[in-house]
């Protein structure tokens, strides 16, 4: 960690990076706070990868300023850093026991054998993997490499965490488990971690704060309460999960709701505390798929249409259905009265007023 065992921070101003004709990222300002477990999260191609090389030190901004404690480290070499990496692919030293993979760094560093001996414990122990030390990398399993691979990157108390995709080669319930350990093991060191991952929910459930990628710029970061019910683009809302998008004209406002229409349909949107607008002005609606429900018509917030697609998924099932303000996605449990419908039924769709969000819409 950072001098006197106190976690870093991070700042990157005005960043670009430019590949040919390709802008790869183009920051303007991202403040990472000490301590924090931040999530770079985007699609293929936004620029979140790229973005962890530039801090890593793997690649180098055409443009703009990375710096650490308030120290400027753009033109740092990667090996000066102090920052440890977690790779999607583990990258363990096949010929090394866990113990001397872990070790490697501080052996490097010049650290004394004693002292070395008790920072690998230590880094053992905090991985739950205490038993392994003098095990080859391949009589472990995935998961197990993984916590050695952590382990590695935290023995030498390093400035910060970088974690690419650290989990995506994991199966689905080994992935699962291995977030509970791997956010223990955040709170536990109290280091700075940055991670790099495509998959929301990991992000959700890993991270103090989220930071949304797109084009190479970094549209929304939040807490993964607030980006989850309060995206603010239209493409936000949509990457979360909220993908029903419907735009109406206002007509009326009153005591906080937001009437308007679309064609005959009649619309009615409560806005929060902190939002206003005005009569004549259009505004973009997000719902998730789990806000509407199928059941009968009502006068307002409610659309007749056909479904025409069902997919099972356990507890839940997922319902597509065309209407006049495009295909909408709703999900109901299996329980419901609403989840009996199949392909070809005609249905209504319909939402509380409370059940979107207002969001910017893509240009």
């Amino acid at each position: 960690m950072a001098a006197g065992n106190q976690p870093a921070g991070v700042r990157l101003d005005n960043v670009t990076k430019n590949f040919g004709a390709i802008t790869a990222v183009r920051l303007q300002e991202l403040e990472i706070r000490p301590g924090e477990f931040l999530t770079l999260l985007g699609p293929s191609g936004c620029g979140k990868t790229t973005l962890l090389k530039i801090i890593a030190g793997f690649e180098r901004p055409d443009t703009g300023t990375l710096s650490v404690d308030g120290r400027d480290i753009t033109d740092l070499a990667p090996e000066k850093r102090n920052f440890g990496m977690v790779f999607q692919g583990y990258a363990l030293f096949p010929h090394l026991t866990v113990a001397e993979n872990i070790g490697f760094a501080l052996r490097r560093r010049g650290v004394a054998r004693q002292e070395r001996d008790r920072k690998i414990a230590d880094a053992l122990a905090l991985v739950r993997m205490t038993e392994f030390g003098d095990r080859m990398p391949r009589m472990l399993s995935g998961g197990q490499q993984q916590r050695v691979a952590l382990a590695r990157a935290i023995v030498f108390s390093p400035d910060l965490v970088l974690l690419d995709e650290p989990l995506s080669a994991l199966d689905a319930g080994l992935r699962e488990a291995l977030q509970v350990e791997l956010r223990a093991l955040h709170h536990e060191t109290g280091m700075t971690f940055i991670c790099v991952t495509h998959d929301q929910q990991e992000a959700l459930s890993l991270s103090d704060r989220i930071a949304v990628l797109n084009g190479g710029k970094v549209l929304q970061v939040a807490t993964p309460e607030s980006l989850y019910s309060r995206p603010v683009s239209e493409f936000v809302a949509r990457f979360m999960g909220a993908r029903n998008i419907i735009r109406i004209r206002v007509e009326a406002v009153r005591d906080g709701l937001v009437k308007g229409k679309i064609g005959g349909l009649c619309i009615v949107h409560a806005l929060d505390s902190d939002e206003h607008t005005e009569v004549g002005r259009d505004i973009t609606l997000a719902f998730r798929p789990n806000a509407l429900s199928l059941g009968t018509a009502a006068d307002h917030n409610s659309v007749p249409g056909r479904v025409v697609a069902r997919n099972y998924h356990g507890s839940d099932i997922l319902f597509t259905v065309a209407t006049e303000l495009g295909e909408l996605s709703v999900t109901q449990s299996v329980r419901t009265p609403g989840a009996t419908a199949t392909e070809g039924d005609n249905v209504a769709v319909s939402w509380a007023d409370t059940a979107g969000v207002t969001v910017t819409p893509d240009s």
